[in-house]
């Protein structure tokens, strides 16, 4: 698909997981991320993906690897400047297979280091994998976690990335404590594909009651955080983004006449322009909508207008059969624009794309 002709909104998938996988699992981990993206380009088609990676050893890498071969675009969000993130890479096969993947994504460098800045090493440099974790987790719609299911508490580790995503709190969150997200409504941004696996080091195993190659879904629903499929809140937000970049593309040369810049021409990093380019695109789906919900309530109003008239007439003034059926005719007509209404979502889809 060409650039051009990419929906604005994707669907993106982030990854977190051990960096000391089993070998002999490798294939069936594999298998496993190959059928997420299965699934998500057979049920949202309309959804193009993108993949969110630190590019570290392991799982980063695996994921990262999948998406290149399906052709999805890659986004390396690194810990440190690369210099000093390939530092972390002791052998050659490894540092030159980090150059690669980097070389084929789009790089964000989330801290970077000053010419003659000391080596970052220790708890500082936990922190910096931890926040690039924590920035993968907030940045995307699916978090793929490749993890035994054991909680050890390392900083900047699979449990506590995957923790910071189910419940929206880091380790030195209170229990208590109220999330910004929380003042507005629930959690919406939780979801989790888990891919149970080993790992070299100890325990080795996964963890209670997993298996290596068990796939479930992890929400923070405390009625279900655990299920096969993926939960059915879930499905409705993806096919709200995907009926957003349907209305793109039938709507595509409308929007491009009609669209207009908050920018005033003026330069900005691509980033800016993105959220400017959906901004329009929003705004003129959302006209469009609103005229499809006036005229139909005019029309429906009309339709109820005509429709008193008729009985007037057939009961009062002239009781002839015309009259009733004129009124039926009347009747069956709102009841179409109507059904083309609620069909279409237009209520919906407006006050949707105005709130966006």
């Amino acid at each position: 698909m060409s650039s051009e002709a990419r929906p604005p909104i994707p669907l993106v998938v982030g990854v977190t997981g051990h960096r000391d996988l089993v070998p002999a699992e490798l294939p069936m981990l594999r298998a496993r991320v190959e059928e997420l993206f299965d699934y998500l380009e057979s049920q949202f088609p309309d959804l193009p993906l993108a993949a969110l990676s630190a590019l570290a050893e392991g799982a980063d890498r695996l994921v990262a690897r999948v998406a290149l071969e399906r052709r999805i675009p890659l986004t390396a969000v690194l810990p440190l400047a690369a210099e000093d993130y390939e530092q972390d890479f002791g052998s050659e096969s490894s540092l030159r297979e980090f150059r690669e993947l980097v070389a084929a994504a789009d790089v964000i460098e989330l801290a970077d280091t000053t010419e003659g800045e000391a080596f970052v090493s220790g708890p500082e440099r936990d922190e910096r994998y931890a926040a690039a974790g924590a920035f993968i987790a907030t940045h995307c719609q699916v978090l793929v976690a490749l993890w035994d299911g054991n909680t050890p508490g390392k900083r900047g580790g699979t449990a506590e990335i995957v923790n910071y995503r189910v419940t929206g709190r880091g380790p030195e969150a209170a229990a208590g404590q109220i999330r910004p997200e929380d003042l507005l409504g629930d959690n919406e941004n939780d979801l989790v594909y888990h891919v149970a696996c080993s790992r070299q080091q100890s325990p080795g195993q996964p963890g209670p009651g997993l298996r290596a190659g068990q796939v479930n879904w992890l929400t923070d629903d405390p009625g279900e955080p655990r299920t096969a499929e993926l939960p059915a809140h879930y499905r409705d937000i993806f096919e709200h983004m995907q009926a957003f970049n349907r209305d793109w593309i039938a709507h595509r040369e409308s929007i491009r006449c009609n669209t207009f810049s908050l920018l005033e021409g003026r330069k900005f990093p691509p980033s800016i322009r993105k959220v400017d380019e959906i901004f329009g695109i929003a705004d003129c789906l959302a006209n469009l909508y609103q005229l499809r919900v006036t005229y139909s309530l005019r029309t429906l109003y009309s339709l109820a207008a005509l429709m008193g008239l008729a009985f007037v007439l057939y009961s009062d003034l002239y009781p002839a059969r015309p009259m009733l059926w004129l009124f039926l005719v009347l009747f069956a007509a709102g009841v179409y624009v109507h059904r083309q209404a609620e069909r279409g979502q237009w209520h919906r889809r407006y006050l949707d794309y105005r709130a966006l």
